[in-house]
């Protein structure tokens, strides 16, 4: 369970996470799935799939 008030409150400002993994460079940060939302993309893409879209710049 999360909670913070970035989260609004239609969902209480709280929902279910997962963890995935520590921040590589922010040593207080943890990487976690939102799991309310749609997880097949990340059930079904391989480690570094997931490691490019998460560490590469949106345009």
């Amino acid at each position: 369970m999360h909670v913070s008030g970035m989260l609004g409150n239609y969902r209480g400002n709280c929902t279910w996470v997962a963890p995935l993994a520590w921040h590589p460079t922010n040593q207080n940060a943890l990487i976690v799935c939102d799991l309310t939302g749609d997880i097949d993309n990340l059930l079904a893409k391989s480690a570094d799939e997931l490691r490019t879209d998460l560490y590469t710049k949106k345009i």
